[in-house]
């Protein structure tokens, strides 16, 4: 059993430690692309939220949520079927990173649903995300969690990357 909750400043290490074991064991910009600590600070509380799934009291998974505002970034920049007047309405589903040995737990898609949650709470009302077309597991659980495809586009570190989007009730 998954309990989930936001992250604080205190989760720091362990989001750190679980993003730097993915970053390693995937070791392929085409699949995964880590974040820096300066990205996830901001994100625990300033331009965003963290959101962790804990087993035992131990942190086994996360989801980085940000809300990208006009950020250049935005990746409704990409799409370009959401009005520049409701880029402060979008959250993007930024990293999820699950521990190796709790992956098929569905925690991904878990993470997605309760972050929607709080999303509903906090004025969204588009989800974005990007997923490389070679995770297939990624791309499942966006579409199970009726996210959209929308484009086909490099992105990063100039990697391709599938954009999905979902209307937040």
């Amino acid at each position: 059993m998954y309990q989930f909750s936001k992250c604080n400043y205190n989760d720091l290490e362990d989001i750190n430690r679980l993003m730097a074991s993915v970053d390693v064991e995937i070791s392929n910009p085409n699949i995964f692309v880590s974040d820096d600590e300066t990205f996830v600070k901001r994100h625990i509380k300033d331009d965003g939220f963290i959101l962790k799934a804990m087993s035992d009291d131990e942190m086994v998974a996360f989801l980085l949520v940000r809300y990208p505002k006009d950020d250049p970034d935005n990746l409704a920049r990409d799409i370009k079927t959401i009005d520049e007047e409701k880029y402060e309405h979008i959250a993007h589903m930024e990293s999820v990173v699950v521990a190796k040995d709790h992956r098929g737990n569905n925690l991904q898609y878990k993470l997605i649903v309760e972050a929607e949650k709080i999303l509903e709470n906090e004025h969204i009302e588009y989800s974005m995300a990007t997923v490389s077309p070679i995770n297939k597991y990624s791309l499942i659980n966006f579409v199970k969690a009726d996210y959209v495809v929308t484009r086909v586009k490099n992105k990063y570190t100039d990697v391709k990357r599938i954009i999905l989007k979902k209307d937040i009730d």
